[in-house]
C-alpha cells in the first residue's frame, strides 16, 4: 500500500511503500544481531524502508523528524557512495548503512548496530567492506555502554 509523505530532509512529497507490519521473527537466538539473507531482504529491508527519489535519503520512515540529518550530511559522499564509487553489489546494503548512519547520527548506537551489521550480512562478498560495517556495528555497542 503507498501513501503520501514528504521527505524530512529535503521537503519533497512522494508517494511511498508503507512500511511492513512487524512480522514474526526467526526463532533464532538474537535474530537482529544474527541475521540471515534471505529473510533479511524479504521481510526487513523489502517493503520496510523508505527511500526519498529527490535526496537519497534512506530510512523506515523518510517523514520522521526524530532522525533527521540534513541537506549536507545527505548530500556527502559518505552518505552517497559508502562503499565507493565503483561500487556493484547489492544496493540493500547501501540501503542499510545509510540506515546506521541516521542512527548513529542520532546516537541511537544499538538500531544503528543492527544497520550495520544488516550490511554486513548483504557484503558478504566484499571482504573489505564487510569488515568495516561489522567493525562499526562494534563500535556502536561498545559506546552504548
Amino acid at each position: 500500500m503507498k501513501e503520501t509523505v514528504i521527505c524530512s530532509v529535503c521537503g519533497k512529497r512522494q508517494r511511498v511503500y508503507v512500511y511492513k507490519e512487524e512480522l514474526e521473527r526467526p526463532c533464532t537466538i538474537y535474530p537482529e544481531f544474527c541475521p540471515e539473507v534471505t529473510y533479511l531482504l524479504e521481510h526487513e529491508i523489502f517493503g520496510v524502508l523508505q527511500r526519498c527519489s529527490r535526496c537519497g535519503y534512506t530510512f523506515p520512515r523518510i517523514d520522521e523528524d526524530g532522525i533527521l540529518l540534513d541537506q549536507y550530511q545527505v548530500e556527502s559522499d559518505e552518505y552517497r557512495n559508502p562503499f565507493g564509487s565503483g561500487y556493484c553489489g547489492p544496493k540493500e546494503a547501501v540501503d542499510c548503512y545509510r540506515v546506521a548512519l541516521a542512527y548513529h547520527h542520532s546516537h541511537c548506537y544499538r538500531f544503528a548496530a543492527q544497520w550495520y551489521i544488516r550490511a554486513a550480512v548483504l557484503l558478504r562478498r566484499n571482504k573489505k567492506e564487510r569488515d568495516r560495517c561489522f567493525r562499526n556495528a562494534w563500535y556502536m555497542l561498545v559506546w552504548e555502554k
